[in-house]
């Protein structure tokens, strides 16, 4: 009440308690939903093209592999009759020589490989220039197969000629020449104990791999 124009505390105390937090949890969540939108976002756009080329369920197992098997490869030759596993690609046939697991549910073995495969599913990881810039002819050495619970893919892979193709197709793209240096010093040291074959423990099964 007030006296003589002044202001008098009736002596009841004021309510001090914060006021309802329902306005900060709203912020909070629009602001949630705003970053994981922007990381679809990003994550599309860092891969779209990548997905396009060899395809979203490719990519989808590319991403999230159970087990990797890195696989040395052979241009069949028509001639010798192994009981081999084949890989098909752009109306060739390549014969799996050798083969080592290099990642078995998720337990990345070989150092760096985890990044490397990471950036087998990035844009930035490949030259998308038009064909006439790449001259040199790719030779396909190495292959790589994913698998987890959604299928299986297997990528060719040229590195004096950094190139990488889907088993299967007839395209190839152009890797970047940083991402196959980086491949081949992990696949070099992957197999260097390995003699043309003469350890190989752990043939795939030929229905395995995509014709």
């Amino acid at each position: 009440m007030e006296t003589g124009g002044q202001s008098v505390d009736s002596g009841q105390p004021q309510d001090l308690r914060p006021r309802s937090g329902k306005p900060i949890v709203v912020v909070v969540l629009l602001f949630a939903v705003a970053l994981a939108g922007f990381g679809w976002w990003f994550t599309y756009q860092r891969t779209r093209r990548v997905a396009e080329f060899f395809g979203t369920e490719a990519i989808r197992v590319i991403s999230d592999p159970e087990t990797v098997m890195a696989l040395v490869l052979r241009l069949d030759d028509g001639v010798t009759n192994e009981m081999r596993p084949r890989i098909e690609f752009a109306g060739n046939s390549y014969v799996v020589t050798d083969d080592k697991l290099v990642v078995d549910k998720g337990d990345f073995t070989a150092p760096g490989f985890m990044n490397a495969c990471n950036s087998l599913t990035n844009n930035a990881s490949y030259d998308w220039e038009p064909e006439s810039k790449n001259t040199c002819e790719p030779i396909w050495t190495y292959a790589l197969r994913f698998e987890n619970d959604e299928g299986s893919a297997v990528l060719l892979m040229s590195l004096e000629c950094p190139r990488v193709a889907l088993a299967g197709e007839m395209d190839s793209i152009p890797l970047s020449e940083k991402i196959a240096a980086g491949f081949a010093g992990i696949l070099q040291t992957e197999f260097a104990t390995e003699q043309d074959g003469d350890a190989y423990d752990n043939l795939l099964d030929t229905d395995d791999l995509p014709l």
